[in-house]
C-alpha cells in the first residue's frame, strides 16, 4: 500500500479482478491497515499517534503494484462504501474531524473512476455498515446502513 491507513472503507472491484479500492481513513491510529504479501491479507500495525487527520486519498491495491486513486469529495475517515453492480458503488456518510459527522452519499462510477453527489441520508453517521441486499418479494437491489454514530447519539434506525 502507498499510504497507512486506519477507519478506512474499500470494495473488490471486480469478480475476476484482484483489484481492492482502498478510500480514505486515517494515517493518524493506533491500529492500521498495512499490506502483508497479498490483498488477502492485512496486518493490524499498532502506532501511537493521539490525533485523527481524515485522509482524502484513496488506492488501487494489487499484489504486487499499489496506484494513486481519484481524490474523495473531502477528506473522511469512519464511513462505509458498498458496490452495487459492476461500475457503480456508493459512498455513504462518515467523519471529516472528530465534531464534523457526514449524511453525505456520494455516487462512485467504476469506469470513470469519479465521485458525484447524491442525496444525502435522513441523519448524519459515522463508524456505520452498510450493505447490499436482495428484497425477498420485490428481488430488488437495496443498499441499507445501519448503527453507527451521530454527532450526538448512537443510531438505531
Amino acid at each position: 500500500m502507498l499510504q497507512k491507513r486506519g477507519r478506512a472503507a474499500c470494495i473488490l472491484l471486480g469478480d475476476q479482478d484482484d483489484t481492492l479500492f482502498m478510500v480514505g481513513g486515517t494515517n493518524r491510529e493506533k491500529y492500521v491497515f498495512v499490506l502483508a504479501g497479498d490483498t488477502t491479507f492485512y496486518a493490524i500495525v499498532h502506532l501511537n499517534f493521539s490525533s485523527h487527520e481524515p485522509l482524502k486519498t484513496t488506492e488501487f491495491v494489487k499484489t504486487d503494484l499499489s496506484t494513486r486513486g481519484p481524490d474523495l469529495p473531502v477528506p473522511m475517515m469512519q464511513h462505509c462504501f458498498v458496490k452495487v453492480d459492476s461500475n457503480l458503488a456508493l459512498l455513504i456518510g462518515g467523519e471529516t474531524t472528530e465534531k464534523s459527522v457526514l449524511n453525505n452519499v456520494w455516487y462512485y462510477d467504476i469506469q470513470a473512476q469519479a465521485f458525484t453527489p447524491g442525496p444525502p441520508m435522513s441523519s448524519p453517521r459515522r463508524s456505520h455498515a452498510c450493505a447490499l441486499i436482495q428484497d425477498t418479494v420485490t428481488s430488488e437491489a437495496l443498499v441499507v446502513c445501519a448503527g453507527g454514530f451521530s454527532t450526538k447519539s448512537y443510531q438505531s434506525r
